[in-house]
């Protein structure tokens, strides 16, 4: 039976891969939501990357940092603030999808070359900021932050890639891309009726598997980024 199934699939990097190489033996139909890859601005950096249109991409970098821990105890979730119950805090729940988006921009597999996270605020075993660098195979330099301080209800996000050939960074409603290089500042909206995030991964999926196709994003991708993830808990020094 085909599934989606939300991330990261485990509370530790082995059970996470344990369950990808399952996935594989079995040929199975399996896919893990990684929305960020469904806006303007993923799916016009990786159409630039394809034509040759970045030239070689310096550094990039993603930041989500959302508001503290007190929604999950209003919605009866304190399961969330347990190390043993979840494997962390907003690196592991947030966090996730920066290391995804690096691979999925840049198209290269990155390592964690530092880390370092911070309970300074909500004092808890979960950290409630982190901020990782990445660097890949190329030379590309990713930096990676994740927490549960924004103050009040909003948000902070950020996405942007530095090339050689443009600049582009994520407008601050997410549903665009502004691109500036030499002779050219431009902004690219989403048209109407576009699909992004937890929407359009739930219109992949369906999709996909009315037409015989694999999944947007696989187990093994999930395992690959969760493996970031305690790569990078390590260097922080997490237990």
């Amino acid at each position: 039976m085909p599934f989606l199934m939300e991330k990261p699939w485990g509370i530790d990097a082995r059970t996470v891969n344990e369950l990808a190489d399952l996935a594989e033996s079995k040929n199975a139909w399996a896919a893990v939501p990684m929305p960020f890859r469904y806006s303007v601005f993923a799916e016009t950096v990786v159409a630039m990357r394809d034509k040759g249109e970045l030239g070689p991409i310096s550094h990039g970098l993603m930041r989500f940092n959302q508001p503290g821990v007190q929604r999950y105890r209003d919605l009866g979730s304190d399961w969330m603030l347990s190390k043993a119950e979840t494997g962390g805090g907003a690196l592991i729940n947030l966090g996730i999808h920066g290391f995804d988006l690096c691979r999925y921009l840049t198209g290269e597999e990155p390592s964690v070359v530092a880390a370092v996270t911070s309970h300074a605020i909500h004092k808890l075993e979960i950290e409630d900021y982190a901020h990782v660098t990445l660097r890949t195979p190329s030379g590309v330099i990713f930096l990676n932050e994740a927490s549960y301080t924004f103050p009040g209800t909003g948000s902070d996000q950020e996405r942007k890639i530095s090339a050689e050939k443009v600049f582009l960074r994520a407008t601050t409603s997410g549903e665009g891309v502004q691109i500036s290089g030499p002779g050219r500042n431009d902004t690219i909206t989403a048209p109407p009726g576009y699909l992004s995030g937890w929407p359009r991964v739930v219109d992949e999926c369906l999709n996909r598997i009315g037409r015989g196709e694999p999944p947007p994003a696989t187990p093994r991708d999930c395992a690959r980024a969760v493996s970031l993830i305690f790569d990078a808990y390590r260097l922080a020094g997490e237990k």
